[in-house]
Order: structure tokens, then C-alpha cells, then sequence
């Protein structure tokens, strides 16, 4: 009877379709009946009632029919207890609908209970995996096509791939915000917008870059005020000790030294810009073993380089017709001497106008290679004159050159007479040293094949004029205690000073020079005191000679001088009698020798100098006795008034 009751169900629940295959239910008990107390054990076609082979039972349920759980009595097929069958209270076929409405069943299934649905796999990316036993998934079609998949260190999607996948949930008219991604680690993903754009890494590095701004600002801070502070103590400003003289640095206490000693601002700078914000100054503050108020200076006239002063360099630097020159052992006779005083001058005759317009010539259009800079500079001169009748010879062109080498020598010396500008030449040049500050100009007669009108300015070669003169000295003392003025005058070959030497040297005087160098007539010429109009008296070199030239037969010209003397600062009383703020004093001539032998040229002191050498000199082989010729002319030049030391 039960067979004959399952038969007759299902044929009347399938009428009008076609016979549909059996499903086959893994794990559960065949039996229900119509509203869940139909008879058990109804049998297949083949007439077994019992589990199949594998454990599972076939049964087809009646349409509307509901399938209940395994009675509690059952058995599993692997000797357990299923549990009881709950009774249910909703609508035969209402779970199927639902079921049908939510797996979005297809037409051939619409009214089949979902017990009898075919089991479908459910498509990838659609939504939470189903645990259902028994489905499998299958790779994703990157992993099919051997394709890399990038993920984070924590197996999500990389940022990359969810911005890929990101639709558009923004409104009309708002912009979408990209990279706003957070991932399962928590961490933010790509920000291309705002202050904190940019990738992790980067956002890590501008983080740590914040932590450490606040402490660099800090440490700026401190150096600035530390700077402000020095600026004003060695400005003159001493709150250890009361009241200091204005811009004497070397008078301020201790304390005062060891913040100067601490930072780069030189002393006395802060007034000294306040005087004089144009000046050009030199070494400012620097100490030297001269003691505070004293300076020790010296003086030499013309460095030429003549042709076969070059063929010299040229051997002495390597290979010949190289363009590389060595001046360096010329000087080796005088370096220490130069370098014992406080300030030292030359006049550097020749201009350094580079090799690619005339190439480098001696006799009579000059053109210098710039390596003797080196050796100027190498020998210990702090202030060179660049203002001769020669600064012209190769042109505009090689004079910008010139000023161009020695611009790139700024930090050790002060250069005057040839300028870039107008404004350059209105600044006044300044050494200060012990306390002591000098100031330092230069004129020039004229330039050979020119008149003065026929030049382009007045800066490059500066001449002299009285006016001009006046003006130029008037501002220099407003912020210098002492005034040293270089001419490049005198008739040459001549060791007497002519009458234009003999007024313009009374001109300075009455402007308040207190020293006068002079060179350009070859040979040496006297020393002297002119008293100015004022009371003051001026010390006034007339001719130096040719520290350097390397002439052949002409003895005279390769005999010159150096002078050195010290400049004393005057208390304010002193400096009224006196009619000047400075004093010269321990005025000494030096006689120099260039000695050339063989293949060397150098020039030395006379006092160091022996008979032997000079006998040996091939520049005094036309002398009988040319060490005593040396000292008999310097006693008659220079006469008795001053110190000579031979």
C-alpha cells in the first residue's frame, strides 16, 4: 500500500510534465508522507527500501509534500543517531518560494520544491562564499592564465585592485574622492589629495620630517640669537665691563673675546658697517703679535712679467708652450720677509688678460697669465694696485678678465685702481688690523697711445685729479684712522722725482694722507716728509723701483726697495696735536736685488745677500764691484734721514 500511495502522489503531482530524474540526498532517511505522517520506507523502482550502496536513500516527494529530518530512531549510515524531525508550522510550499525568489530561479524550476532544485554553484566576487558540504571553487581566471596577483602582506586586494574595482557612489555635481580605501590592516591606502597625499612610505617619511622640524627651527633659532649676541659685543657693546670704545674689539673683556672667537662676524664690523656700509674691509678684527694699536706694513713697487721672465714660468711649470706657468720661485727670497708684517703692498704693473685674445706677451703690450695671481698671494701681499700705465694694453676685454681673477682672490686680498663698476670704485678699501684701521687708494698719470678722454670710463684705470683726490681721501678718513694713497707717477729712469711728483705729493699731504707709496719710473727714488696744510705730516716714497722685471743691462732697474714702517694709533689728545689719528713710525728702507743665474730668477733681500751671489748675477755682469755699487747708490738715493738696512 505504501508503494501503491507514492506512486499515485507522485503522478499526480507531475502531471503535465515530463518525468524528471531523482535527486539524491546525501545523509538522510527516505520518508515522508503527504503532510509529514506518511508511511516509511517507501522503495525506488527497484523495490529497496532501505539505504542505497553508498548510504544514501532515493526517494521522489509528492508535489506539496514536506520533507521532514531523519526520526530520531534512524540510523546514519556510519552508525550514528540522527536526530528528530521538528514540525513546522509555515505553509506547504511557502519555504520553496522563497527559496525560488531569492536564488532567482530559472522558469524550468518555478513551482518545484527547492528540495528538488538541481545544486547550483554559486558565481565568483557575488558575495559571501556558501558552506555548503561538498562545493568547490575554482581559480580565479588570473590564476588560470599564470597572471600575478598582487596582494598586501595580509592576503587582501592591494589598493591598486580596489580602486580598480571602485564604481562611482558619488551624486551629480560632487567629485569622487580616490584612494580613501581603508584596508583590513587597518593602514590607509593611496591618498592623491591634501596635505597627507601620497603612499604610506611617503606619508612616514613627511611624519618623521615633522618630528624633526621643531627641533632643527629650535637649534636656528638659538645660532641666530647666539650671532646677534656676538654681532653686539664685538660691535663694542660689553655689559661685563661698563662702557668700551667704539670699535676697538681688542679692548672688550674676556668674555667678550670668546663670544668674537665663537662666531664668524668679525669685530668692530657692526660699527664699522654702520660708518661706512660700502667699505670694502680686509681681514677685520685681525689680532697679530704687533699688539693692539700698532700695525707693521711694508711696501714694494712694479711686478712686470717681461718675456723672458715668462720663458721661466713656462720651464718651471713642465712641459713648455702649455700655457701652464709657475711664478713661484721668484718670490722665494723675500716670502719670509713679506710674510713677518702685518700688511704688506705691491703694485701688480701687468694685467692678467687671459690667453685667448693676444696670447701672453711681455714688452711692450703686457698680458700676464693668471698663475701669477697664485704666486702674489702665495708670497704673503695683502693689497695689490692694479692701476698703471699698462692696464690697457690688451684691451677691455683682458681688463674684466683681470678683475675677474682677482675677484676669485677676494678673501686674501684687498685690490684697488681698477674696478668693475663705478659703484665698486666708490666704496672705500679697508685693512683693519690690532684695533687699527687703514684705508687704501690708488691713481695713475695716464695709459700709453691714449688720452684719457678716448676711454670708456674712469673706473677701470682710475686717474688722478685733484678734485677727485680730495673727495676720495675726505671719505676714506670718515671711517679709516689712516690713509695710504698709491701713485703710479715720476719720469723713468730717473731717480730724482720730477715737479709734477713734487706737487701732487703736497696736494696729498694737505688732504690728510698719511702715507704716500710711489712707483713707475723703474729705478728707485728718495723718501720724505711733507707737512700738510692742516700741521699733520705725510710720509712720501717717491719711486720703489721694479720689485720684479727681469731687464737685461739695465742694473738700475733690477735694483729697488722695499720700505716698512708701523702705524701707532694716537688717543684722541694726540691725535689733535698731531694734526692725524696715526703715527709713523721705525721707517726703514730695504734693498732688494733680483738675482738671476742660470735658469732661475729670484729676488733677495741685499742683507741676506753676499758678494759671491752678485759677483755671479747675470743681470750685473757689466759691473766692476756690483755689491758695492748697490750700497753706494741706495746711501746717495735715499740719503741719511732714514734707516737702511744693508
Amino acid at each position: 500500500m505504501g508503494t501503491a500511495g507514492s506512486g499515485d502522489s507522485r503522478q499526480s503531482g507531475n502531471a503535465g510534465r515530463s518525468p524528471r530524474r531523482p535527486l539524491r540526498l546525501a545523509g538522510t532517511q527516505a520518508g515522508a508522507g503527504a503532510h509529514g505522517s506518511g508511511a516509511a520506507g517507501a522503495s525506488s523502482a527497484s523495490g529497496s527500501a532501505g539505504a542505497s550502496a553508498h548510504g544514501s536513500v532515493s526517494r521522489s516527494a509528492a508535489p506539496g509534500a514536506r520533507q521532514s529530518r531523519p526520526s530520531a530512531g534512524a540510523s546514519s549510515p556510519k552508525g550514528g543517531r540522527s536526530r528528530a524531525a521538528a514540525p513546522s508550522s509555515r505553509p506547504a510550499g511557502a519555504s520553496d518560494r522563497a527559496s525560488a525568489r531569492g536564488r532567482g530561479a530559472s522558469p524550468a524550476t518555478q513551482g518545484v520544491p527547492a528540495s528538488q532544485h538541481p545544486t547550483q554553484r554559486r558565481p565568483l566576487g557575488s558575495g559571501p562564499a556558501g558552506h555548503a558540504s561538498g562545493s568547490s571553487q575554482r581559480p580565479s581566471p588570473r590564476r588560470q592564465q599564470g597572471q600575478r596577483v598582487n596582494r598586501t602582506r595580509y592576503g587582501y586586494p592591494t589598493v591598486g585592485e580596489r580602486l580598480a574595482k571602485t564604481t562611482r557612489r558619488t551624486g551629480p555635481g560632487r567629485r569622487p574622492v580616490i584612494g580613501t580605501t581603508v584596508q583590513h590592516n587597518g593602514s590607509l591606502g593611496y591618498i592623491r589629495r591634501g596635505p597627507f597625499r601620497g603612499n604610506a612610505q611617503r606619508r612616514a617619511a613627511r611624519a618623521s620630517l615633522l618630528h624633526v622640524l621643531p627641533y632643527a627651527l629650535g637649534v636656528l633659532a638659538i645660532v641666530l640669537v647666539l650671532w646677534g649676541v656676538g654681532s653686539l659685543v664685538q660691535g663694542g657693546f660689553n655689559p661685563f665691563a661698563g662702557s668700551a670704545a667704539s670699535g676697538d674689539a681688542s679692548r672688550l673683556g674676556t668674555l667678550s673675546h670668546a663670544f668674537a672667537d665663537g662666531f664668524a662676524t668679525p669685530p668692530a664690523q657692526a660699527k664699522l658697517q654702520a660708518d661706512s656700509p660700502g667699505a670694502v674691509v680686509l681681514t677685520p678684527g685681525r689680532v697679530t703679535d704687533s699688539g693692539t694699536g700698532r700695525v707693521t706694513f711694508s711696501a714694494v713697487g712694479d711686478n712686470i712679467a717681461n718675456e723672458n721672465l715668462l720663458e721661466l714660468a713656462d720651464a718651471a711649470a713642465g712641459e713648455t708652450s702649455d700655457d701652464q706657468y709657475d711664478f713661484n720661485a721668484f718670490y722665494d727670497g723675500i716670502r719670509d720677509a713679506v710674510q713677518s708684517y702685518d700688511i704688506s703692498f705691491i703694485n701688480q704693473e701687468t694685467t692678467l688678460g687671459g690667453p685667448d685674445r693676444y696670447g701672453y706677451n711681455g714688452y711692450p703690450s703686457y698680458n700676464t697669465p693668471d698663475s701669477l695671481a697664485d704666486a702674489v698671494v702665495a708670497a704673503g701681499w695683502d693689497v695689490v694696485s692694479l692701476d698703471s700705465n699698462h692696464t690697457y694694453d690688451t684691451g677691455v676685454e683682458a681688463i674684466q678678465h683681470s678683475l675677474e681673477v682677482w675677484s676669485g682672490k677676494s678673501d686674501d686680498v684687498l685690490t684697488l685702481g681698477s674696478f668693475a663698476s663705478e659703484e665698486d670704485r666708490s666704496r672705500v678699501r679697508m685693512v683693519e688690523c690690532n684695533g687699527v684701521r687703514i684705508a687704501f687708494l690708488s691713481y695713475c698719470y695716464g695709459q700709453n697711445g691714449y688720452d684719457q678722454s678716448e676711454l670708456p670710463n674712469d673706473y677701470y684705470a682710475v686717474p688722478y685729479t685733484t678734485e677727485g683726490m680730495q673727495a676720495d681721501v675726505a671719505r676714506a678718513r670718515e671711517v679709516a684712522d689712516a690713509v695710504v694713497v698709491y701713485m703710479h707717477w715720476g719720469t723713468e729712469y730717473t731717480h730724482d722725482p720730477d715737479e709734477t711728483q713734487l706737487t701732487r705729493a703736497q696736494e696729498l699731504a694737505d688732504a690728510g694722507v698719511d702715507l704716500v707709496i710711489g712707483s713707475h719710473a723703474h729705478v728707485i727714488q728718495p723718501m720724505a716728509w711733507v707737512n700738510g696744510a692742516n700741521g699733520g705730516k705725510t710720509l712720501v716714497v717717491y719711486g720703489l723701483g721694479d720689485v720684479w722685471s727681469g731687464y737685461h743691462d739695465y742694473p738700475e732697474c733690477i735694483f729697488s726697495g722695499m720700505m716698512s714702517c708701523e702705524f701707532v694709533k694716537l688717543s684722541a689728545d694726540e691725535a689733535k696735536e698731531a694734526g692725524r689719528k696715526v703715527s709713523i713710525e721705525n721707517v726703514v728702507w730695504h734693498p732688494l736685488i733680483e738675482h738671476w743665474e742660470g735658469n732661475t730668477d729670484t729676488v733677495y733681500l741685499l742683507s741676506d745677500y753676499t758678494e759671491e751671489q752678485a759677483r755671479a748675477n747675470e743681470l750685473l755682469a757689466g759691473l766692476d764691484d756690483p755689491y758695492t755699487w748697490m750700497q753706494d747708490l741706495t746711501k746717495q738715493v735715499i740719503g741719511e734721514e732714514f734707516t737702511i738696512d744693508m
